[in-house]
């Protein structure tokens, strides 16, 4: 299935997937190199790899009717190609990771897995030609997740936007190419919940 076909298309923004000395900067070893006043939103490469695996591991997915954007905080875009299957391990997913951010594709040769696109998220959506983007947030409108997606059955293509980082408001950069900001819950909720319980409801909306 072509980029342009699919129905719905998951976004991870402000992914933490940085380089530093050629490894993707992480917390837990670089906690000095971070400032205080990013350590929300910066340094937490194993959120990204969670909700990668999260999405991957939906029949969804793996039938290419749903495709995955990653987007780093470095306003860099990663395209994954369909039927992907990324690595369970951490340890291997950071060193594909830095491979992909030092060269730009994986693998280096050949025909890419995941490449860097030089589109701006905005410009990547509307290459998709997306008919409404939809960012989740605790600060957005409630709704009930089942009954808003099937309100949206005839709006696709559609691209839903969940916060790859530890914590902290959208910026205003993903505000501004959003449609409509949406909360599923009373609380906050991790990455991984979001996207479990948006990747479930898509399942029995979109089967």
């Amino acid at each position: 299935m072509k980029k342009g076909q699919k129905k719905i298309w998951i976004v991870l923004f402000d992914s933490n997937l940085e380089l530093l000395n050629n490894e993707l900067l992480d917390i837990s070893k670089h906690f000095r190199k971070i400032r205080q006043e990013d350590l929300g939103r910066r340094g937490r490469p194993d959120i990204t790899h969670v909700g990668i695996l999260n999405v991957c591991d939906f029949p969804l997915y793996s039938r290419g009717e749903v495709g995955l954007i990653i987007h780093t905080i470095e306003n860099k875009i990663i395209f994954v190609k369909d039927s992907w299957k990324p690595p369970r391990n951490y340890i291997n997913f950071s060193s594909l990771f830095s491979q992909l951010l030092k060269f730009g594709q994986v693998p280096p040769k050949g025909r890419p897995l995941l490449f860097i696109s030089n589109l701006t998220l905005k410009d990547t959506l509307s290459s998709l030609r997306i008919k409404k983007i939809v960012l989740l947030s605790s600060h957005g409108n409630n709704v009930n997740l089942e009954q808003y997606l099937t309100s949206l059955k005839s709006s696709t293509p559609i691209a839903f936007l969940v916060g790859a980082y530890a914590k902290g408001r959208p910026r205003n950069e993903i505000l501004k190419i959003s449609d409509e900001v949406i909360s599923i819950y009373d609380k906050v909720l991790t990455t991984n919940v979001v996207l479990s319980m948006l990747m479930c409801y898509l399942e029995k909306v979109f089967l």
